[in-house]
C-alpha cells in the first residue's frame, strides 16, 4: 500500500516527468493529503491523461484540491474518484473546477456520499461545460430532486453522451424529469438507472424513449422500494 511519503515523492516526480499518461493509484489510503500532493502535480504537469484514485479515502477537502489542479491542468481527460468519502461539499468543488475546465471527457464519482444537493452543484456545472461526455454518479443518495435538477441540466447541455444514475433514490418522479429532458436532448446515447426505484410508471416513460429519441442503450430492473439494494 502506498504511503503518504510514497505519493509525496510520486507527485514530485509527475511534476517533471514529460512521458506517462496514466497513472493508477486505486485501492490505497493516500487521502486528503495524498489528493493534495497529486494536485501540486496536476498544476504543472503536462502529459497525463487519466488519474485513477478511486477506493482511497479521499473527503470533500481533497475533492477540493483536485478540483483546484483541474482548474488549470490542461491534459487530464479522465478522472475516477469514485469509492471514496466525497460528500456535497466535495461534489461543489469538482462542479466549480467543471465550470472552468476545457479538456475533461470523463468523471467518475461513483459510490460516494453526494445527496441531492451536490447533485444540484454538478447540474449547474454541466449547463455550462463544453468537453464531458460521460458522468457517472452511481450509487450514491441522489432522490427525484436531484434528478429534477439534472434533467434541467440535459435540456442545454450539449456534450454529455454517457449518464449513469444507477442505485440511487430515483423513483418515477425523478423518471418522468429524465423524459422530459430526453425529449429534448439529443446527443445523449447512453442512460443508465438500473436499481433504481421506480415502477410501470416511470418505466413507461423511459421505454417509450427509447423507440423515439436518440437514446440507444438503456439499463432498467425494477427493484421493489422495501428491497436492499
Amino acid at each position: 500500500m502506498i504511503s503518504d511519503h510514497d505519493v509525496h515523492s510520486l507527485s514530485e516526480d509527475l511534476k517533471v516527468n514529460n512521458m506517462l499518461t496514466s497513472l493508477n493509484l486505486g485501492k490505497n489510503n493516500i487521502g486528503n493529503s495524498g489528493a493534495s500532493h497529486l494536485s501540486e502535480a496536476l498544476k504543472v504537469n503536462k502529459t497525463l491523461c487519466s488519474l485513477y484514485v478511486s477506493f482511497n479515502n479521499i473527503g470533500d477537502s481533497g475533492a477540493a484540491y483536485l478540483s483546484e489542479a483541474l482548474k488549470v491542468n490542461g491534459t487530464l481527460t479522465r478522472l475516477y474518484v469514485g469509492s471514496n468519502n466525497i460528500s456535497d461539499g466535495g461534489a461543489a468543488h469538482l462542479s466549480e473546477a467543471l465550470k472552468v475546465n476545457r479538456t475533461l471527457t470523463s468523471l467518475q464519482v461513483s459510490w460516494n456520499n453526494i445527496d441531492c444537493s451536490g447533485a444540484v452543484y454538478l447540474s449547474e456545472a454541466l449547463k455550462v461545460n463544453r468537453t464531458l461526455a460521460i458522468l457517472d454518479v452511481s450509487i450514491n443518495n441522489i432522490s427525484d430532486g436531484g434528478a429534477a435538477h439534472l434533467s434541467e441540466a440535459l435540456k442545454v447541455n450539449r456534450t454529455l453522451t454517457i449518464l449513469d444514475v444507477s442505485v440511487n433514490n430515483i423513483s418515477d418522479g425523478g423518471a418522468a424529469h429524465l423524459s422530459e429532458a430526453l425529449k429534448l436532448k439529443g446527443t445523449l446515447t447512453s442512460l443508465n438507472k438500473s436499481k433504481d426505484n421506480i415502477d410501470d410508471s416511470g418505466v413507461c416513460h423511459l421505454i417509450g424513449l427509447t423507440s423515439q429519441y436518440n437514446v440507444r442503450s438503456f439499463s432498467k430492473k425494477v427493484f421493489p422500494k422495501s428491497e436492499e439494494r
